[in-house]
């Protein structure tokens, strides 16, 4: 009984001095790896034409006294994409010891004209710079009244009225499937108080009516776009939304 005793004993104290042995190895390595031998040499920055690379390393807060290991890339990304005109933004390590930060730059996807200038408004309602004149590309956007004070960074929905932000919400960033890049499916859009009324870019009126029912809406424009798209042998002029029950589609 008393050698069970005496060998359990000592089996603790073996395991208890392993333990402490992998402890220190650990406090060793872990130590030895914040040596400033590894403090990152390079950081570079890429995809950017529009901001400044000197803007976005001061975003990021990162230095060549930082460790190449130990930076927190997660927290780093998200500075960065802070930026108002950075879309997104990816850290990659690069051996040895480089730092490099790639971002997307926010991409002008409709347009609103201010006296004699046009605001170019990313895919998320984003104002993100002027033009002198209007760019043909983009969707057009009209009615829009309180627009004196806007400026770069501003989103266009803070201008919008109520009823207007029910279309303008769903276009730019809502679930239907006319959201992001499909704002390009439109050339002008005219948002009156009550009513909104659409040209899509091969110059089919859309007559969209109210705001209500706005997603349902979009997403039976969309089927109906698809079906012009598909049938080539006619050639169609106009879309009621209101008409009746149901969404006319008119040919000429």
């Amino acid at each position: 009984m008393k050698r069970k005793r005496r060998y359990r004993k000592k089996r603790k104290i073996k395991y208890g001095r392993i333990l402490m042995a992998l402890i220190l190895i650990l406090g060793l390595v872990f130590a030895f790896l914040h040596l400033p031998i590894f403090n990152i040499k390079k950081i570079s920055v890429s995809g950017n034409s529009k901001v400044e690379s000197s803007t976005i390393l001061a975003a990021s807060n990162l230095t060549t006294e930082d460790n190449f290991i130990f930076i927190d890339i997660e927290d780093i990304e998200k500075r960065i994409s802070g930026i108002t005109f950075i879309d997104s933004a990816k850290i990659k390590r690069s051996l040895p010891l480089n730092i490099i930060i790639e971002v997307i730059e926010r991409k002008p996807a409709s347009t609103i004209q201010i006296s004699n200038k046009y605001l170019l408004i990313d895919k998320y309602g984003i104002i993100i710079g002027e033009s002198e004149t209007l760019m043909l590309n983009l969707l057009l956007i009209k009615g829009i009244e309180n627009v004196d004070n806007i400026k770069l960074g501003d989103k266009i929905f803070d201008f919008a009225t109520e009823e207007q932000n029910k279309l303008l919400s769903e276009i730019y960033d809502g679930e239907s499937l006319l959201k992001g890049e499909s704002l390009l499916k439109f050339k002008n859009i005219n948002l009156e108080e009550n009513k909104a009324e659409l040209v899509l870019y091969n110059d089919v009126f859309v007559a969209f009516g109210s705001y209500n029912n706005v997603e349902y809406k979009l997403k039976v424009l969309d089927q109906m776009i698809m079906s012009i798209e598909e049938d080539t042998s006619r050639k169609a002029s106009m879309i009621l939304m209101e008409e009746g029950p149901d969404p006319v589609l008119v040919y000429e």
